[in-house]
């Protein structure tokens, strides 16, 4: 059956929404990417063609502005954001919580365009403590790299980390798309090895 006839036979709210979905695009699965150092990235370049480098830096000022954990750099046009998620292992009456991941949400712009990286991944195990309260087990911090190559049990994991980054930088780029007069076109540059030009 061709697109067309399949979309007439749909009543007219799902065609609507069929229709949006393709004209949105869906979010790209993210694989792991790594630098030249071997530390886990996840960076694209976004283009907004009727934006400057001082427009796009003030609206990431001001849409990042009740963070708690921000740091601005006016001079070299930069953010970095520090984030944290955790993790439920899923039991039959509640959730336990498994690991914090903590990492870093990294900005930088340039003429009509941003970079954005997520990187300095942490992973930190939870497990209960005298109390019989749970919480990080800082002494057993590791890099999240030296995890997804060691620990089996990152599997049941990995799925939940992905769509949480995805979730990430799909409210990322609405973010950026804010106050602009346009909605912004994307151009989409998967990093494997960071360079200082781009």
């Amino acid at each position: 059956m061709h697109f067309e006839n399949l979309m007439l036979k749909l009543p007219v709210p799902v065609t609507i929404i069929c229709i949006l979905l393709i004209l949105r695009g869906y979010s790209q699965p993210l694989d792991y990417s790594y630098t030249s150092e071997g530390k886990l990235v996840f960076s694209e370049v976004i283009t907004v063609e009727e934006a400057e480098k001082n427009d796009l830096f003030a609206l990431a000022v001001e849409s990042f502005s009740k963070e708690n954990k921000v740091r601005k750099d006016k001079e070299n046009k930069t953010i970095r954001v520090s984030r944290s998620y955790t993790f439920h292992e899923k039991g039959i009456l509640s959730r336990t919580p498994y690991a914090e991941i903590n990492y870093q949400l990294f900005l930088e712009f340039k003429d009509n365009r941003y970079r954005y990286q997520l990187k300095d991944f942490d992973f930190l195990p939870y497990a209960r403590n005298r109390y019989g309260k749970y919480e990080t087990v800082e002494r057993k911090r590791k890099s999240l790299e030296n995890v997804i190559q060691n620990d089996s049990d990152w599997k049941e994991q990995e799925e939940a980390f992905l769509s949480m980054l995805n979730s990430e930088i799909d409210l990322l780029k609405l973010t950026m798309q804010g106050n602009l007069p346009k909605k912004a076109d994307d151009s989409v540059s998967q990093v494997i090895e960071l360079k200082e030009e781009w």
